[in-house]
C-alpha cells in the first residue's frame, strides 16, 4: 500500500541446492515475494527442473508449505518458522537483524523443520507517499500502519514516509488487523486501505474501507472504495473531494431552507403573487444547481504524484 510492490531479490545466502525447490514452490503463489523470487529466478538464469519435485503445496498468510524430495520444505516468515517449528540458528538471526536495518525483509528457508537459506526482498516508497501522509495528518487524522513485517523493517518504513514510531504495529496477523480496525476511541470514523488477502478482514470491518491498485481479489472484493492508481495520493485526492463535497452540500441546504424561509414569510405577508413565486422557485433550483457545478470544478487534487492515474 505504501511501497511500490515491485520486490526485488537483494540477497541469497545458504544452501544452494533448495533454490530450484523454492523457486518451483513460489510459482505456486500469487504475492508479490513470490513475484520477486521468480523474477529474479528468471532474470539470473536459475530456471528450476524440479517440477516433479514438489508436491502437495500449500499457502497461507505467511508462506508457503511443500513437500519435495530433499524433506518437508517452508519457505516464509519468521513468525511462519516458529508456528511450524523450525529451528533457527543463530546465524541466521543476526543475518537477518543486520538485513532489517537496510529496510530489507527477510524470508527464511527451512527443509525438515530446520532453517537452510535465507533471502532478502526490498521495496521503496511510492514517490506520494510521505506527501500524502503529511497532508492527512494536517486535516486531523491519525494514521497508523498495520504490517507483517519485522518491526525492524517496519520502522524503517515508517521513519521515512513520516510516521512516529508508536504509530506502528508490526508482525500483525490479519486477525490483529482485524481487531485494531475494531477499537474505537470517542466514535472515531475508521478508515482502513489495504492492498493484500491479509488486509480483507480489515477493509470490511472499517467504517470505510478502501482497496488500491493492483490489490488482491479478496480486498477488492471488501471495499467500499477502489483507488484505480497505487500509492496514498489518491486517498488524498478522495478525502479533498469528499471534504468539499459535504461542504457544498451544508451550503445549499442552508441557502435553500433560508430563502424558502424567507419566500413563505413573504407570501404569507401577501408580498408574493403566484406569478412571482413561478420565477422565484426554478430560480431557486438554478442556483442550487450552479453553486453544485461551481464546487465540482473547484475541487482539485490537493497532491501532485508522479505516478498517472484515475480515481
Amino acid at each position: 500500500t505504501m511501497t511500490r510492490g515491485a520486490m526485488r531479490v537483494e540477497a541469497w545466502v545458504g544452501d544452494e541446492a533448495v533454490r530450484s525447490l523454492v523457486i518451483e514452490a513460489e510459482r505456486h503463489a500469487t504475492h508479490p515475494i513470490a513475484d520477486a523470487i521468480v523474477q529474479h529466478a528468471d532474470a539470473s538464469g536459475l530456471h528450476s527442473n524440479a517440477t516433479s519435485a514438489i508436491d502437495e503445496v500449500r499457502i497461507d498468510d505467511c508462506g508457503i508449505q511443500a513437500q519435495s524430495t530433499l524433506g518437508t520444505l517452508h519457505i516464509g516468515s519468521k513468525r511462519y518458522m516458529a508456528r511450524h517449528a523450525c529451528v533457527i540458528e543463530q546465524a541466521h538471526q543476526q543475518q537477518a537483524h543486520a538485513w532489517a536495518h537496510q529496510a530489507l525483509t527477510t524470508v527464511y528457508i527451512a527443509l525438515s523443520g530446520r532453517v537452510v537459506s535465507q533471502l532478502a526482498v526490498g521495496d521503496a516508497l511510492h514517490a506520494d507517499t510521505q506527501v500524502s501522509i503529511a497532508q492527512l495528518k494536517r486535516w486531523g487524522w491519525q494514521i497508523e500502519m498495520l504490517t507483517g513485517d519485522e518491526p525492524a523493517v517496519a520502522q524503517q518504513v515508517a521513519q521515512a514516509a513520516g510516521l512516529d514510531a508508536d504509530a506502528v504495529q508490526a508482525g500483525v496477523s490479519p486477525e490483529k488487523k482485524l481487531a485494531a480496525v475494531k477499537q474505537r476511541n470517542n466514535d472515531q470514523a475508521i478508515v482502513m486501505i489495504g492492498d493484500g488477502v491479509n488486509d480483507a478482514a480489515a477493509i470490511a470491518a472499517a467504517d470505510v474501507g478502501i482497496a488500491v491498485s493492483g490489490g488482491a481479489e479478496p480486498s477488492l472484493a471488501a471495499a467500499d472504495v477502489y483507488l484505480a492508481r497505487p500509492g496514498l495520493s489518491g486517498l488524498v485526492d478522495l478525502i479533498a473531494r469528499a471534504r468539499r463535497c459535504r461542504a457544498v452540500v451544508v451550503q445549499n441546504l442552508t441557502l435553500s431552507l433560508t430563502y424558502n424561509a424567507i419566500a413563505i414569510a413573504l407570501a404569507a405577508l401577501g408580498f408574493v403573487t403566484p406569478l412571482l413565486a413561478a420565477v422565484l422557485m426554478p430560480l431557486s433550483s438554478a442556483t442550487v444547481l450552479g453553486l453544485a457545478m461551481k464546487g465540482q470544478l473547484k475541487s482539485k487534487p490537493p497532491v501532485q504524484h508522479e505516478e498517472e492515474g484515475l480515481l
